[in-house]
């Protein structure tokens, strides 16, 4: 058959029988019932268009224009859907074209709408993404026919928020670059280094993010403000942290997470930042030298001068002399300070000695030293004069005998002729053992005496202790004493404890103990009120510490509860695992308030302790007293 077309220029034809080239009007199929033609040409916008059309004997008329495919609609997801789940979540939508021409689908789909990504050709839909819960996505499609014309669709979003139970982190850690712990510990940076810093959580969840912040966004710098765990099987992640300056106080670094499927108990997981400055000798100018002068002495243990230090790790903080004329002198830090003193060793400064000694301080950032010369000046009255301490008033007396781990050591102020302000200092160390001295500057003033607490004291040890005063230029050093502890004893098991508790609410009784007072302490109107105290030493191993009140037949234990005392009919103890002295009020009842409530009648009070952890009550000799008897 004929095909009978009309152009005004040229067109290209392939028939799909045999290929032809034909200009003009006429095209001959030689016979052939049906053939299937691509006309191919330029558009009104010069763009290339290929168009497939099957043709046969019967047909007349123009070859109709191909048309390009309906606009994509209908998206699942629909538009900006906020709670859509990752659980076998596929993208559908709806297409067609209008020529019934084969249609396929390209989708483009990113996290981020000015970076859509395009997927291969789909036929038909729906497309699979790979989602991260909280997130944001941005997709659209391109319909494309046979024809190869083409129609964008619009761009749709939606969020991913999987209606999950919590994630149970049991733990976030914090590494250093040798895959140091420092969960704990923290970092240390000198100003201009860097440390990279693992993050581990255990155990493994995937599409986690966390935030990072800085309290100090201008001492460090971090690489990262946000780490992502989008997988289980890469439970840890890196950042970098820079120091740009010296760190004079912590700084605290937040990882806070931003999913809301993520429990973190309330709290952010913090890794804690220190300076890692090493020490400075800030006395004498704080340089390299310096120059000092004292007094001419007979003291063979006398006062030179105070070294002050600043350093951010006064844990690690130790002095040393060297030098010339090293073996002269001694050096002992404060306990309670970062400074130290420097005294004659055994050695007797005279009238225009010389000597020249090298201080040397070190932490675990680093040391400082100074050069000091020193030079003796003669004592002939014109020069300052030093403190003077008394040893009267000095408080427990020498070579006494105290019950007691803590104890408070007094003494009565110095006096100084210049007027000048004093600092005092304690010194105190076993009588075996000197090397073990502790100097304690931390003193306070109590009316005309000044006074030092110490704590943890050891039983059957005894302890030797001497006090200084320092006006700024001297100190003066008072005499040695002595004290000795010796920390009651947990009794020998022997009887049942509640039997004598028993036998003894039996009879009337008068108060023999001062553990337990109970006020009145003769028997009374309880209507003028009632208050129980207690006051208990240290002992020697741990105790258990117990006080029962028997009222109208019935054993009742007083316990604590947080902050408050509460009776109990279950056998538990006031305190527990106790060595420390330990005193206060269990309870005040003004009065009146006993009548009112009907609690008048007859109380008795017991006290006594049991070797720690024993809640049996069988087999020990404690000594529980009735102490008081009240109407």
């Amino acid at each position: 058959f004929w095909l009978l077309f009309k152009s005004p220029e040229p067109i290209n034809l392939k028939c799909y029988k045999r290929t032809i080239t034909a200009t003009g009007s006429g095209y001959d199929t030689s016979g052939a019932a049906t053939a299937d033609l691509k006309f191919i040409y330029a558009d009104e916008n010069s763009k290339r268009v290929e168009e497939l059309h099957r043709v046969s004997a019967s047909d007349s008329g123009t070859v109709p224009t191909n048309q390009a495919p309906y606009t994509p609609g209908n998206p699942y997801p629909e538009n900006n859907t906020a709670t859509v789940t990752s659980n076998n979540l596929k993208l559908s939508w709806t297409g067609n074209d209008p020529d019934g021409d084969a249609v396929t689908y390209t989708v483009y789909f990113s996290d981020s709408e000015a970076n859509l990504t395009s997927s291969a050709n789909l036929l038909p839909s729906p497309y699979t993404p790979t989602v991260i819960n909280g997130k944001t996505y941005y997709w659209k499609v391109v319909s494309t026919d046979s024809g190869l014309l083409t129609t964008e669709g619009p761009v749709w979003s939606f969020t991913v928020s999987d209606n999950t139970t919590p994630v149970e982190t049991e733990a976030v850690e914090f590494f250093d670059k040798n895959n140091n712990n420092i969960s704990t510990t923290g970092l240390s940076l000198k100003k201009g280094d860097s440390s990279v810093v693992t993050v581990k959580i255990e155990p493994p969840h995937s599409n986690l993010t966390f935030e990072l912040e800085s309290s100090d966004s201008e001492s460090i710098t971090l690489s990262a403000t946000s780490l992502d765990f989008i997988s289980t099987s890469s439970p840890t992640l890196t950042f970098k942290v820079t120091a740009n300056d010296d760190i004079t106080s912590p700084v605290t670094i937040s990882l806070n997470t931003t999913n809301p499927d993520y429990k973190k108990e309330g709290k952010a997981y913090t890794l804690t930042i220190t300076g890692n400055n090493p020490p400075e000798i800030t006395n004498n100018g704080g340089g390299d030298t310096a120059s000092i002068s004292v007094k001419e002495s007979e003291e063979t243990q006398s006062f030179v001068t105070i070294i002050n230090t600043d350093s951010t790790d006064s844990s690690s903080l130790s002095y040393s002399i060297d030098g010339a004329d090293e073996t002269k002198f001694t050096i002992h830090k404060f306990d309670d300070s970062n400074d130290a003193v420097i005294m004659f060793n055994n050695h007797k400064p005279h009238y225009n000695d010389v000597y020249n000694i090298k201080v040397t301080v070190k932490d675990l950032n680093g040391e400082d030293y100074q050069n000091i010369n020193i030079t003796v000046i003669e004592d002939n009255g014109d020069a300052n004069e030093s403190p003077k301490l008394s040893d009267t008033s000095r408080i427990p007396e020498n070579r006494s005998t105290i019950n007691t781990d803590t104890t408070t050591l007094s003494w009565a102020k110095a006096t100084d002729k210049e007027a000048a302000s004093l600092t005092y200092a304690l010194e105190y160390w076993t009588l075996t053992d000197k090397s073990d001295k502790k100097i304690i500057t931390e003193v306070k003033e109590v009316g005309n005496t000044e006074q030092v607490q110490l704590t943890g004291l050891k039983d059957n040890t005894t302890y030797n202790w001497l006090v200084w005063a320092y006006d700024g230029k001297n100190a003066a050093f008072g005499t040695e004493w002595l004290f000795s502890v010796k920390l009651p004893k947990v009794p020998v098991p022997t009887s049942n404890i509640m039997e004598e508790v028993k036998s003894i609410s039996q009879k009337p009784v008068t108060p023999t103990t001062t553990n337990v007072i109970a006020q009145p302490l003769a028997a009374g109107d309880l209507t003028q009120g009632l208050t129980l105290s207690y006051s208990y030493p240290s002992y020697n191993a741990p105790v258990d510490v117990y006080v029962v009140m028997y009222y109208k037949n019935q054993f009742l234990f007083i316990t604590k509860d947080g902050e408050d005392f509460i009776p109990t009919t279950e056998f538990k103890p006031l305190f527990s695992n106790e060595t420390s002295a330990k005193s206060g009020t269990i309870f005040s009842i003004p009065n009146g308030l006993l009548k009112q409530f009907g609690l008048t009648g007859e109380y008795i009070f017991f006290s006594g302790v049991t070797p720690a952890g024993d809640t049996g009550f069988t087999n020990y000799n404690i000594t529980w007293f009735a102490v008081n008897l009240v109407k």
